[in-house]
């Protein structure tokens, strides 16, 4: 870390302290303890605690462990505004923290997008509230996060009648994909894990677990292996799919997807569900 040399210092003995002192297995009590304090904590409070988080990640062994000790760390500093302005001197995301980067980066774009909904001074309509507004359009599951800072743009430059229809346009594909699943709370968590910047799309698997951790969100990773490939050519396919259905809704994902999975041959109950589902939303389907 940047802030100085006798920081780095400190924390490098804590790593040794902690290799030391503790087991494999203690160490691993200790990361499942490891998560965000009261919402209100003060900032030095929340710095103590992310030193604290990775200087635990790097003691630990398991490297999946540890990549969620590190996001639970990194939740914790993107959640404070003044931690994340002094975040180049906190991390060192070019140098020595270099494999925190691309998660750092994207908790801080995320946390930063959040907090310009819940503080945009716009008089919400009636039945829409800035915290569910945030919830379906920064936790939609397929969406860039291009695409989410042009629906938010678009929606602080609207009227209120238009602000009321991306909402419901929103909770529209939320009720699709809850349809898919026997338990709708599972998507639910989904949206959360998404918004709150631990996962960057509905298959992050990696990003599902350390939500899974640090937001106790049950049921996120079946949500999550759902939408997930295995294997690299599968995963290869799924980024394909991804950038094929960019700018074309909901519904085209769905129909990409489960063709993939067909033509995968492997998860041939899952396709079926999709496409099934497809063709009750839409009766006229070319698939009816």
């Amino acid at each position: 870390m940047r802030t100085s040399r006798r920081v780095r210092k400190r924390l490098v003995w804590l790593v040794q302290f902690l290799k030391v002192f503790y087991s494999q297995e203690e160490l691993r009590s200790h990361a499942s303890r490891l998560v965000l304090g009261p919402g209100h904590s003060p900032s030095d409070m929340r710095l103590r605690q992310a030193e604290y988080g990775f200087a635990l990640a790097e003691a630990l062994e398991d490297p999946s462990v540890r990549g969620v000790v590190e996001s639970s760390a990194l939740y914790i500093l993107m959640g404070d505004e003044a931690l994340r302005a002094k975040l180049p001197g906190i991390l060192d995301l070019d140098g020595e923290d270099a494999q925190l980067k691309t998660r750092a980066e994207w908790m801080r774009e995320m946390a930063e997008l959040k907090q310009r909904v819940i503080n945009a001074p716009i008089e919400w309509p009636a039945g829409v509230t800035a915290e569910g507004f945030w919830r379906l359009v920064g936790g939609h599951p397929f969406r860039s996060l291009q695409e989410k800072v042009h629906q938010i743009e678009a929606a602080f430059s609207s009227t209120s009648d238009q602000i009321v229809l991306e909402y419901s346009s929103q909770s529209r594909d939320f009720e699709k994909l809850a349809d898919l699943f026997a338990d709708p709370a599972e998507v639910d968590t989904l949206y959360r894990a998404i918004s709150e910047g631990f996962m960057s799309w509905a298959g992050d698997r990696e990003g599902a677990q350390a939500a899974t951790h640090s937001l106790h969100c049950p049921g996120l990773l079946g949500a999550s292996a759902f939408f997930a490939a295995d294997g690299a050519p599968a995963r290869e396919l799924a980024d394909r799919i991804r950038s094929l259905m960019s700018g074309h809704g909901l519904d085209a994902y769905l129909e990409m997807l489960g063709a993939s999975l067909l033509l995968e041959g492997q998860r041939f109950k899952e396709a079926v569900q999709i496409f099934r589902r497809q063709v009750e939303w839409k009766p006229d389907h070319q698939w009816a």
